[in-house]
């Protein structure tokens, strides 16, 4: 991660990048079970010892910019929905400095397999207060507006989700004038697979 993101410039991150797939996702497709369904069951011991370790290790040590929720529900809640995990041990307790986006897909799944809310508003609202900033497809941008008429979803709830998408694109030098980051100059092939790495 800090390979990827940190280099000579201090004052800007190269990439954003991004820790996934939170958490206890390791399914894809199993004796009639896929990751848009499975649902896991662990004990509090699995999460703290087998489960988070890396990921925890990715946003304190590596100081990722971004974590993706995947597919599965853990113990009964989607993991795009699930507040206790996203913003309790995420943010709060590893003091994550990033936005959270879903695997594509992801809310989508929230509603049509795993059955967890009644409404694409609701969707909404739940994945939002959960903690997800951004999705990786066209689902917010397919209901948001909708939740937002019908009161589900609140202005104080997007300005949440755009502060931290728009603190990560600061920090990529995104609103910067082009020679005040240097890693807009940088080209790729230079710098990916090269004769040294090939070596390697």
């Amino acid at each position: 991660v800090r390979g990827m993101q940190e280099g000579e410039d201090k004052t800007h991150l190269k990439v954003s990048a991004c820790c996934k797939h939170y958490f206890d996702y390791n399914l894809e497709s199993w004796h009639g079970v896929d990751r848009h369904h499975f649902d896991a069951i662990t004990t509090v011991q699995d999460e703290m010892d087998t489960y988070l370790p890396a990921f925890e290790s990715c946003i304190k040590r590596g100081n990722a910019s971004s974590v993706m929720c995947s597919y599965n529900s853990v113990n009964g809640i989607p993991s795009c929905a699930n507040k206790e995990f996203l913003t309790g041990v995420v943010r709060d307790q590893w003091k994550f400095n990033g936005y959270i986006v879903s695997d594509q897909g992801a809310l989508s799944d929230m509603i049509e397999t795993h059955h967890y809310t009644k409404t694409h508003s609701e969707n909404c609202k739940v994945a939002l207060d959960a903690g997800v900033d951004i999705n990786d497809n066209q689902y917010f941008n397919g209901h948001l507006a909708e939740a937002v008429a019908d009161g589900a979803v609140t202005e104080e709830m997007l300005d949440k989700a755009l502060f931290n998408q728009f603190m990560v694109r600061f920090r990529l030098g995104e609103f910067d004038p082009a020679n005040k980051q240097p890693y807009l100059k940088m080209k790729y092939y230079e710098h990916i697979n090269t004769k040294a790495h090939q070596e390697l």
